[in-house]
C-alpha cells in the first residue's frame, strides 16, 4: 500500500513489474482518493487490496483528519528570483572529532522564557516496590538499611551513562550505588551492606563493604566473567572523524569492559570484548547524499525528463500555493514541524529538479513567514528554557495539564523527530 498525507491518495493492492499494464478501480473514502490494483492471481499470498474508511490518526489528532483546503489563488512565479551560493562541500566542514564540541552551548534567545520547574521532578522518592511484568525472572538488589525512606537519585548524568544511588533517607550517604553505563557487559553496585542465602535470596551474614557484579551466563561466558570481575565502567566517551566517505567513532570506557554473548531485547546477540575502548568504522558513508531522490549505487538522480516536469510542475505550482500558516502554526510542534518540512521539501523540488527558480523564489517567501512564527517563538504553544532538567521544551503540558499533548514534547520525548523537522526544513529551502 502506498499513501501520501494533505490531500490524501492511497494506492492500495499489491506490486507489478513496472512494465506491466494493469485496470486501477478508483473509489473515495473520507478525504481520500482510492486507486485499487487487482489481484495478483499467479502470486501468493492471493490478497486482495480494500479501501479505507478514512484518512488521519483520531487518537493524535492528526491534520489529516480533514482534506486540506485548496488555494484560494495559485502562487506566480517571482520576475527576478535571487542567486543562491553552492553550500560547502563535507571536507570543509569537518574537525578532528566531530563530537569534541557542542555546536552551541551560549544561553537560548531571548524570546525563549525560562523557568526552574518541570512536570517531572529531578530527584524521586522510592515508596513501595518496583517490579517487572509477570513471566521475567527478576533480580532485585537492595540493602538492609533501605526501608520506607528510602530516596533515589541520580548523578553524573551524561548522554551514555549516569549513577544511580539509593539512600535510607533524603540526607544519609547512598547504602547502593548503580553505575549504569551503555555497553557495560555486567551490572555492578558498589554496596554498603548486603546479605547472603543459597535459596534464591542473596544475605550477607555481617556489614559487607565493597563491589558485587551480576551478569548474565548464557552458556560458555564464565572464564570471561571471572577474567573481567572487578572491572567495570563508570561511564563512556563518545568521539568520531570523517576521511571523505569513510567515517569511524570510538566508545571509550572509563575505567574499563568484558567477553561474552546474550540475547538484547531489540538489537540481536550482542558481544562484550575487553578493553577500554570500541571503534567502529564505516567505509562507505553516503557523504553525496543530498534531498534528491538517492540510489543504491551512491547516485542522486536530480534530472528529469521534460514531461515528468511538467506533470510535477502543475502539482508542486497547486500545492505551495496551499495556505502555509494555516498548515503550520498548531497546537502541535511535531506536526507544524512536519507542515514546514513538507513545504520546504515541495520548494527544493521545484527549485532543484524543475529549475524553476522563479516559481522557488515565490514560493520561499510564503515558507519564510511561515517559518518567522517560530523564529519569534510564537506558535500556540511557545518553546521555553527549563531549568530543571535543562533544555528546550514545549510549554504546551505547562499549560493544559496534560501530559500527553504534543506526544509528550515536555517530557522529552521524540524531540529528534520533532526538531529534526525544523532542521530538515530549513537548510533544504535555504532558510
Amino acid at each position: 500500500m502506498v499513501g501520501s498525507s494533505g490531500s490524501c491518495k492511497v494506492l492500495i493492492g499489491q506490486y507489478f513489474p513496472t512494465d506491466q499494464t494493469v485496470s486501477v478501480e478508483i473509489s473515495t473514502a473520507s478525504n481520500c482518493t482510492l486507486h485499487i490494483l487487482p489481484t495478483l492471481s499467479d502470486k501468493e499470498p492471493h490478497t486482495t487490496g480494500l479501501p479505507v474508511d478514512e484518512a488521519g490518526d483520531p487518537e493524535t489528532k492528526s491534520p489529516t483528519e480533514s482534506a486540506v483546503e485548496p488555494p484560494t489563488s495559485i502562487l506566480s512565479p517571482t520576475s527576478e528570483p535571487t542567486s543562491v551560493s553552492e553550500m560547502p562541500g563535507i571536507e570543509t566542514m569537518i574537525s578532528a572529532n566531530i563530537f569534541a564540541e557542542p555546536i552551541d552551548s551560549g544561553p537560548p534567545p531571548s524570546n525563549i522564557a525560562q523557568r526552574d520547574d518541570h512536570p517531572v521532578p529531578r530527584a524521586y522518592w522510592c515508596r513501595g516496590i518496583l517490579y517487572n511484568p509477570v513471566g521475567i525472572q527478576s533480580l532485585i538488589m537492595s540493602a538492609k538499611e533501605l526501608g520506607q525512606g528510602t530516596t533515589l537519585t541520580t548523578d553524573s548524568i551524561t548522554a551514555m551513562s549516569a549513577t544511580v544511588r539509593l539512600r535510607p533517607s533524603a540526607n544519609s550517604e547512598p547504602a547502593i550505588s548503580f553505575p549504569l553505563v551503555q555497553g557495560m557487559g555486567t551490572v555492578s553496585k558498589a554496596t554498603e551492606n548486603p546479605k547472603i542465602i543459597n535459596n534464591g535470596n542473596a544475605e550477607a551474614t555481617r556489614p559487607f563493604y565493597g563491589t558485587i557484579q551480576i551478569a548474565k551466563d548464557s552458556g560458555g561466558a564464565e572464564g570471561a566473567l571471572d577474567q573481567a570481575a572487578g572491572v567495570y565502567p563508570e561511564t563512556v566517551q563518545l568521539s568520531g572523524s570523517v576521511d571523505d566517505t569513510t567515517g569511524s567513532y570510538s566508545f571509550t570506557f572509563f575505567p574499563a569492559a568484558t567477553s561474552l554473548r546474550m540475547q538484547t531485547t531489540t538489537k540481536g546477540i550482542a558481544t562484550g570484548v575487553f578493553g577500554t575502548s570500541w571503534t567502529m568504522v564505516e567505509p562507505r558513508m553516503p557523504v553525496r547524499m543530498g534531498f534528491a531522490p538517492y540510489t543504491p549505487e551512491g547516485e542522486s538522480r536530480v534530472k528529469l525528463s521534460e514531461g515528468a516536469k511538467s506533470a510535477i510542475r502543475a502539482a508542486a505550482q497547486q500545492e505551495v500555493s496551499q495556505n502555509m500558516i494555516d498548515q503550520t502554526n498548531l497546537d502541535s510542534m511535531y506536526f507544524s514541524g512536519k507542515g514546514l518540512a513538507k513545504f520546504a521539501m515541495i520548494l527544493y523540488v521545484i527549485n532543484d529538479m524543475l529549475e524553476d527558480r522563479a516559481l522557488a523564489q515565490a514560493g520561499l517567501e510564503k515558507l519564510k513567514q511561515a517559518f518567522a512564527t517560530f523564529v519569534e517563538n510564537r506558535q500556540q504553544y511557545p518553546l521555553l528554557y527549563e531549568r530543571a532538567w535543562g533544555g528546550v521544551v514545549s510549554s504546551s503540558t505547562y499549560t493544559t495539564g496534560n501530559s500527553g499533548m504534543d506526544f509528550g514534547n515536555t517530557y522529552y520525548n521524540d524531540h529528534h523527530f520533532h526538531w529534526g523537522y525544523f532542521v530538515l526544513a530549513g537548510p533544504s529551502s535555504g532558510i
